[in-house]
């Protein structure tokens, strides 16, 4: 592959060229930094939760592992998740009797791995040593990608299958790279803008290859999205309707994109470094970049509420251009010897384990994990009956655990068919068996006044600072969103319709 067609096409440097021959000493350094990820991301799934919102696709997955659908309320089909095809997978875990959510969690620590062994072998030899290091380290540090992939949301999948078909389209497979990037939508709907990049350009190389590639993705998407509006009654999943409705400050998307962590925000000076070294030297394409900023632009045009896992071909895209900013700084300030260098580079990846040793060490295993969502499930076996209704304003955890018709405030997956002029007249109306509520100022208040307060009583409290009391002071709760919920019962018989 010329380096023209690489710059246009390839992931980095020039993939098809030279001896892929490597020696025993190089070949044992890459495993060892995959093992490194592996590892740290292990660790990461002790320190930090799955997602709430994972949950949402696990019951569905378990649903139709039952022979219930693919549903989240069994004979209600509303598309609440935003990864079908994902949550397809999860359903063959289910029938095969894994552990779930353990083995999701698993699943995406071997995407993450496979993401790291992508990227460094797109690198041509004579860079690629180096590279590894650099980039396995901060990939492996790196807090917000170990949040994303132990959440056990599809984002791990999403991204490792999105890189594989960048790599399919630098190796000239335009029509395959076509065919991945239409089935990753059922993954990701985002996935729509990495196939249009491509698309793109491939237009301005060759139209007709190019409407050749429109044509195959066009196949490959029409007949999934005839059955999801057969079934569904729409095209896209609601849970993506209604979170797009929302609206968050531009300062919020941002600091979430690239200032999520202290890490991110390390990363920001020499990721810039590193875009120019790439745009001047031509040692990636375009095309991860572009899909970067386009991924980004989105939000940043959208501004929905932002949750970490939006972001990450972002944060992918920062570590690795930061990767070869840091290895250009390295080539400017440090003409050392080579036992140094050897030194040096053995630090950078033992750092990264020894960091999330640490974490381990000092926190243990994860607050929301010990004090919210094992009590959950607890609870709701011993409390909630078959054919109950709890209204809940997070869904995921609560309906997993429990076989509960859920109403979802949020709207993910029971869109709102009435309107109400508040949500204590929505609790009013329908009147569900539980409410499961964010611990909230807010919540406080509205549950203290006398219209709720003579139907409804505080029954238990599952926080991930381990908090359980049920006074109603609402100077002692958050005024914002947090893993603190309340769980209220109804006192009173439903009224008769």
């Amino acid at each position: 592959m010329s380096k023209t067609s690489c710059a246009v096409g390839g992931l980095i440097g020039d993939i098809a060229a030279g001896d892929r021959r490597e020696s025993w000493t190089r070949v044992s350094t890459y495993i060892s930094i995959g093992l490194i990820v592996l590892v740290c991301r292990v660790l990461g799934s002790v320190v930090l939760p799955v997602y709430d919102d994972a949950f949402i696709t696990f019951r569905y997955a378990r649903n139709l592992a039952a022979g219930e659908g693919f549903v989240y309320n069994p004979t209600e089909w509303v598309l609440g998740t935003t990864s079908p095809l994902f949550g397809l997978l999860c359903s063959l875990f289910y029938r095969s009797g894994l552990p779930m959510p353990q083995s999701t969690v698993g699943l995406n620590i071997l995407f993450d791995v496979l993401v790291f062994y992508l990227t460094v072998f797109a690198v041509s030899s004579d860079k690629r040593l180096r590279f590894a290091i650099m980039f396995g380290s901060l990939f492996a540090l790196s807090p917000v990608m170990t949040r994303v992939c132990v959440g056990g949301m599809e984002m791990s999948a999403y991204l490792a299958c999105s890189i594989f078909a960048v790599l399919v389209y630098a190796r000239g497979k335009k029509n395959t790279a076509s065919v991945l990037g239409a089935i990753l939508y059922f993954v990701r709907p985002e996935a729509l803008i990495l196939l249009t990049i491509m698309i793109t350009l491939e237009f301005l190389r060759d139209k007709k290859t190019a409407v050749q590639m429109s044509l195959l993705a066009a196949g490959t998407l029409i007949i999934p999205l005839l059955f999801v509006n057969h079934f569904y009654g729409q095209f896209l999943p609601e849970s993506v309707i209604s979170k797009s409705k929302g609206s968050t400050s531009l300062a919020a998307v941002v600091r979430q994109l690239f200032a999520s962590d202290p890490v991110a925000v390390f990363l920001v000076v020499p990721a810039i470094l590193g875009l120019v070294v790439m745009i001047r030297k031509a040692r990636i394409s375009p095309i991860v970049m572009i899909w970067a900023g386009l991924s980004a632009a989105a939000y940043i045009v959208v501004r929905p509420k932002m949750w970490s896992w939006y972001g990450q071909p972002v944060y992918y895209s920062v570590i690795l251009a930061s990767a070869i900013g840091l290895l250009r700084l390295v080539d400017w300030k440090m003409p050392v010897r080579r036992t140094i260098r050897t030194g040096l580079g053995t630090a950078v990846c033992i750092f990264p384990l020894a960091a999330w040793l640490f974490l381990l060490a000092k926190q243990g295993q994860s607050p929301v994990t010990v004090n919210v969502y094992k009590p959950l499930g607890s609870w709701c076996r011993s409390h909630v009956k078959e054919g109950d209704r709890i209204m809940a304003s997070d869904i995921g955890a609560v309906g997993y655990y429990s076989n509960a018709r859920i109403y979802d405030l949020a709207g993910l997956v029971t869109p709102l068919t009435k309107h109400y002029g508040s949500l204590s007249d929505l609790i009013q109306e329908e009147l569900p068996d539980f409410l499961f509520l964010n611990s909230t100022r807010f919540t406080v208040t509205m549950m203290k006044a006398e219209n709720l307060r003579s139907i409804y009583r505080p029954v238990a409290r599952f926080s991930k600072n381990g908090k359980t009391q049920l006074d109603l002071d609402a100077d002692k709760f958050p005024e914002h969103w947090s893993q603190d919920y309340l769980v209220f019962s109804r006192m009173v018989l439903r009224l008769p319709p």
